[in-house]
């Protein structure tokens, strides 16, 4: 929402001609986790999925949820083929299969460092 429109339309042209090579929209260093719906210029179809990652140094690390994290990716093949009007069989498109988040529990961290408490390296993951 907060792109340039032509930016947007832009970007919207490329990913509608080429989905049925992108397999998603990958961005990184925002400030929160989030997972969003790509549309194509008409709004009547989705083009793809965005996954947007917050960074690994997190802007403001002492609010409340801001910890460093990262994620990783799975992808499988999908039974669609789909359909690029070429002779023979076209290779399987790949879908997205598992997201896992790995995040670094900073004010825990914090905390113990503060406290003299010893610790393991904690970290916590989640699936989606």
């Amino acid at each position: 929402d907060d792109w340039c429109p032509q930016y947007v339309r832009r970007l919207s042209n490329i990913s509608e001609s080429f989905s049925d090579v992108i397999v998603a929209h990958l961005y990184g260093d925002y400030n929160r986790d989030e997972i969003r719906v790509m549309w194509g210029n008409d709004g009547s179809k989705p083009v793809g999925p965005m996954v947007i990652n917050p960074g690994t140094t997190p802007r403001r690390p002492t609010a409340a949820g801001m910890n460093p994290m990262f994620k990783q990716i799975v992808l499988q093949p999908s039974d669609d083929h789909g359909d690029d009007g070429s002779a023979g069989e076209s290779e399987p498109r790949l879908m997205i299969q598992n997201i896992r988040t790995w995040i670094f529990p900073l004010q825990y961290a914090n905390w113990a460092s503060a406290s003299g408490v010893k610790t393991s390296s904690k970290t916590s993951s989640r699936s989606s």
